[in-house]
């Protein structure tokens, strides 16, 4: 019998790696200043293993090497943008028209309609442009708010829309909830919020969305949706659509107070748990029908990827 090498787990590794992330995050240090302690901690490492030195020196210098790239690459995702995007502008509840296409399904909560918005051109009142009527493409996400009003935008629609665009606040004490850091890890660099009907300047529908999003995964979401809201209502519901679809904000507040309070908010979040649960669940429906072990298998993988890409 052929035995297989054991796979290794390298704890130290993703150790440095996360740790890097995190202490990026808090500290926000430099670009350049991450790269050349990284290269330097990975020259050293190297040098080290070149003079036969393979103890904790090169050990030492090799994870923080591997740290850093975890640094470098949470400020690629959060800070490095090219000249045009968002961020680089002095936005200070400038008001003008903002133009873009619907990134993603809005949602619909409490009387208001959110969705995230990718940018393609902003015009100033003051005078400033970019984009279309002048200057160059703009770039970046934008969460919008629309309230008091109806609005018939969906998935892949590029809307024109008056406001004034303000940058994400920050916590103002220390330990509160930083709003703008949660926004920047979702790439999300400012906020817009939509009330009057005449704010809505134009609205081209599906002019620019994914095949694959508007041909598989949105009518495969809403047939699902459509199923569940047929047979429940209520809370079984909301955790239901919230779940699998993650439609977190169909779970009600009181389920998820109960949930956070007796410590058990994360079995709310798609986790190794639930995919476990969804593949015990059909492998054995699929086997009650009589279908071969294989078939149930393949069944089943497939029920997990139409699972995954409605989510």
């Amino acid at each position: 019998m052929v035995r297989l090498p054991r796979r290794r787990r390298r704890p130290a590794l993703w150790t440095a790696l996360a740790l890097g992330i995190v202490l990026s995050s808090l500290l926000e240090p430099s670009a350049i200043a991450t790269a050349l302690a990284g290269a330097t901690s990975a020259g050293l490492a190297v040098l080290c293993s070149i003079m036969q030195r393979r103890g904790l020196a090169t050990s030492i210098f090799l994870l923080i090497a591997i740290g850093c790239g975890g640094g470098l690459r949470y400020q690629v995702a959060t800070q490095l943008f090219p000249p045009e995007h968002i961020s680089h502008l002095e936005l200070d509840n400038r008001q003008g028209i903002v133009w873009g296409v619907i990134e993603e399904e809005p949602v619909l909560r409490d009387g208001k309609t959110r969705f995230v918005l990718r940018t393609e051109a902003v015009v100033f009142d003051d005078g400033g442009s970019v984009g279309r009527g002048g200057g160059t493409p703009m770039e970046g996400l934008v969460l919008v708010t629309v309230k008091e009003i109806s609005f018939a935008g969906t998935y892949g629609d590029r809307v024109a829309l008056r406001g004034r665009l303000r940058h994400p606040p920050v916590a103002r004490n220390p330990g509160a909830f930083d709003y703008r850091q949660f926004l920047m890890q979702k790439g999300i660099h400012a906020t817009l919020t939509v009330r009057k009907s005449e704010q809505v300047v134009s609205l081209e529908v599906g002019v620019d969305g994914a095949w694959m999003t508007e041909t598989v995964i949105l009518p495969l979401r809403h047939s699902i949706r459509g199923a569940f809201q047929a047979h429940l209502s209520g809370a079984p519901l909301g955790l239901l659509q919230g779940i699998l679809l993650g439609d977190k904000h169909s779970i009600p507040e009181e389920v998820a107070g109960r949930f956070r309070h007796t410590g058990l908010a994360h079995a709310l979040v798609i986790s190794g748990l639930h995919v476990g649960l969804v593949t015990v669940f059909f492998f054995t429906a699929f086997k009650l029908c009589r279908l071969p072990d294989r078939d149930a298998c393949v069944a089943t993988v497939s029920v997990l990827i139409a699972v995954r890409v409605c989510h």
